[in-house]
């Protein structure tokens, strides 16, 4: 994978036959693969804050404003829709052999926490994710589903990538391997497209990872439990059990989301102020994270400097972030980037649980 500024990892895939090469950011939720379409940012849309589904008069997205229904809506200026689709690399599905389309193309939104795709079902094609090493190492799924988006919200503006991979669906069709891959992801100091980590498919990484593996098997659809998280853990991990959280690993996510006022309190004592900023010199303690195992708690530490986003403006911001309105109520908290670099994140798609071990290297 390869590293934007320690906040973005995205890998590189083909699709179709001959192969057309796209960036990618891998999600393990359910929501599923599009790639950027020709006719993303061709056609006139809606403005941002008009979105394509929301005239359809059931529309319940968040992004929708109480004034978009049909016949309400402009279509006037779309250039920040049109600026996001035209930054990327598109997936022309009539240039591929192996495209297969199905007669009746159906049309759906991903409503992400963050922003909104909209997306025609492009039917299947091959996927071939492009190996760290060898050519003949490269996973290959011959027949994926995979959505055109052909409007993309003004969030994705910049972003390093053409399309999410949801990987779950696609290993459960990558016959070829074992049920199970692990994210790693390396330090690296602000740098721009360098080498950011692996993930690991079949297999455990031996070579980044220990081989200890600590599932958790509390919870399924690749979740897991915490009961307290803080800078000033108690020395003894069996105290203070508090309310379960349910947690989902996410590697779009440059920080920790969580519950509003357990995140402003934590931002309180990291030294950051209301707005997230915070001094580029500031030393962050370790954060506390207390889970269960089979036996009995246990805490896990996400360093400090993990929880530090350096901006391009030369500022910086603490890697804590309020859960947003229109997220799953019974999902409180989401971890991204300074999780996954403090430990290898092993999933089992077979039993669609997860297990943390220590980073070796």
């Amino acid at each position: 994978m390869q590293d934007f500024d320690e906040v973005s990892y995205v890998a590189h895939l083909s699709i179709g036959t001959p192969g057309q090469s796209f960036k990618f950011h891998y999600v393990f939720s359910t929501i599923g693969s599009w790639v950027t379409g020709i006719s993303c940012g061709i056609e006139p849309n809606p403005t941002p804050h008009c979105a394509s589904f929301c005239f359809n008069p059931n529309a319940t997205s968040s992004f929708c404003d109480p004034n978009c229904t049909p016949g309400n809506g402009t279509t006037i200026a779309p250039e920040t829709i049109n600026q996001a689709c035209n930054q990327k690399s598109k997936y022309d599905s009539t240039k591929s052999s192996t495209n297969y389309q199905p007669e009746k193309p159906s049309n759906y939104y991903a409503d992400y926490e963050f922003g909104y795709v909209t997306a025609t079902s492009a039917g299947e094609d091959i996927v071939t994710l492009d190996a760290a090493d060898t050519v003949p190492n490269n996973l290959s799924v011959t027949k994926s589903p995979i959505g055109q988006a052909n409007e993309l919200s003004p969030v994705f503006v910049d972003t390093p990538f053409d399309g999410i991979l949801q990987l779950d669906s696609f290993l459960q069709d990558a016959k070829q391997i074992k049920k199970i891959f692990t994210v790693y992801l390396q330090e690296d100091d602000t740098k721009l497209d360098v080498p950011g980590g692996y993930i690991t498919f079949g297999g455990n990484d031996t070579e980044h990872c220990s081989s200890e593996t600590e599932y958790q098997s509390d919870m399924s659809e690749y979740r897991f439990l915490i009961y307290n998280i803080s800078f000033n853990p108690p020395e003894n991990s069996n105290q203070n059990i508090g309310l379960a959280y349910q947690v989902e690993v996410d590697m779009v996510r440059a920080s920790l989301v969580g519950p509003h006022e357990i995140i402003e309190s934590l931002k309180a004592e990291s030294g950051a102020k209301e707005d997230g900023t915070i001094d580029c010199d500031a030393e962050i303690k370790d954060l506390s994270i207390q889970v269960r195992n089979e036996n009995d708690s246990k805490n896990l530490t996400i360093h400090g400097k993990h929880l530090k986003i350096r901006n391009p403006n030369g500022s910086c911001n603490i890697a804590l972030e309020s859960m947003p309105p229109n997220s799953t109520p019974d999902l409180k908290w989401i971890f991204g980037i300074p999780w996954l670099k403090s430990y290898c994140n092993i999933f089992s798609y077979d039993k669609r649980n997860i297990g943390f071990a220590k980073i070796i290297v």
